[in-house]
């Protein structure tokens, strides 16, 4: 495992050379998110997975109301990405868990 700061634009990865890719409580600050999802894609390796946590419309906690994005919306930009989407089962009461694949 290696932890990263980035550019919140570029994440400066090698094309085909990442497994696994977790996004918690992030996704929502970047700005170009369906560009953003398109180079992450091509990082991963064949079977790697992105996988984002980000929090719900409801959610009491996290950032403004005007900040948070729906599941649905997530799902949107990553399929417009080229990634196979998934929603996770899980438990948190205030966040939802999807899955990419490339």
């Amino acid at each position: 495992v290696k932890l990263r700061v980035i550019p919140f634009d570029d994440p400066q990865l090698a094309e085909g050379s990442v497994d696994r890719i977790l996004l918690v409580n992030t996704w929502h600050h970047i700005e170009g998110r369906e560009a953003y999802a398109a180079r992450l894609r091509k990082t991963l390796k064949p079977e790697g997975r992105l996988v984002i946590v980000d929090f719900t419309m409801s959610a009491t906690v996290g950032p403004p109301a005007d900040h948070k994005l729906a599941a649905e919306q997530v799902i949107k930009e990553l399929r417009a990405a080229g990634f196979r989407v998934s929603v996770l089962p899980e438990s948190l009461e205030q966040q939802y868990v999807i899955e990419g694949r490339p």
